[in-house]
């Protein structure tokens, strides 16, 4: 009795993982609904570490080519954001 449970747990197990596998991407997406707005809150990161970057190297090396691609980078970035805002 004791082996036929533990066959039964086992094969449980394995379907449960089975279909996990199966339907991940389903499973990847719960609670994703808002794909606009994920790619809005990635933009807003991307923003928040390109300006800690640039600080940075400002503090280090003060004003150069570099430092002026940054600020050309986080210009281009806050354009794109307010441009998808602005869809949303």
């Amino acid at each position: 009795m004791f082996k036929l449970l533990l066959f039964a747990g086992i094969m449980i197990a394995i379907l449960i993982i089975a279909l996990a596998y199966i339907f991940r991407h389903e499973l990847a997406t719960l609670g994703h609904k808002y794909g606009e707005y994920d790619d809005i809150k990635k933009l807003k990161h991307e923003i928040k570490r390109k300006n800690i970057t640039y600080d940075a190297h400002m503090k280090k090396f003060g004003h150069t080519v570099e430092a002026e691609m940054l600020e050309k980078e986080i210009k281009e970035l806050e354009q794109l954001k307010m441009e998808m805002e602005q869809k949303k």
